[in-house]
Formats: structure tokens, sequence, C-alpha cells
């Protein structure tokens, strides 16, 4: 199905506002304004002009491909982190508490 596009073209007080690519037909809201595309049309509302034109339906410009590797380095990255927080969970279980045990400290003297 071949479908008519319209470039619509705003400009205020003579400079470029906005350029959009519709349907032929289409309505396209200028503020609070609306406006039917038809190509080869030109209309004025005060300092606002609106220029339509046909245009060709150009193919869309193709996504790039999705990036797989920051899915393994994101899990890799979880599992080690997490690798060392129980190490150090663990580890911090095993020692004596502070304060407890020989740690050169000399008693007073009397």
């Amino acid at each position: 199905m071949h479908m008519h596009r319209v470039e619509v073209v705003v400009r205020l007080a003579g400079d470029l506002w906005d350029v959009v690519h519709v349907p032929a037909g289409h309505t396209v809201w200028i503020g609070t304004t609306p406006v039917i595309a038809r190509a080869g049309t030109e209309a004025a509302f005060g300092l606002v002009t609106i220029t339509m034109e046909a245009t060709s339906l150009e193919p869309p410009i193709p996504r790039q491909a999705m990036e797989r590797r920051p899915y393994p380095f994101g899990a890799a990255s979880l599992l080690a982190h997490l690798a060392l927080v129980v190490t150090a969970f663990v580890d911090r279980d095993q020692r004596a508490p502070l304060g407890s045990g020989d740690r050169g400290e000399q008693s007073p003297a009397g």
C-alpha cells in the first residue's frame, strides 16, 4: 500500500520552528490551531507560516543490533561482588571479637 506523505514546515517570523512528515490528510496541531496536511498549500497565521509539500516515504533507519556483552559482564560482576560480601561476613564471624585475647597490653603498674 503506497501512502502519500506531506512535509509540514512551520516558521515563526521567518525562523524555522518545526518540520514533520505526516500522511496526507492528517491533522497537525500548531499550538491550538488544527491544520489538515495537504500537499502544495501554504497558510499564514500572524507571524506563523506553514508550508506543506509532497514528499516520498523513505525507509526507516534500521536499528542497531542489541549489544549482548553487557549482560554476561553484569551477571559475572554481580556474582563476584556477592561472593566478596559473603566471604567478608563469613570471615568476620570466624574471627575472635575485638577486645578478647592477649594483644600485648600491659597491666597498670601499681
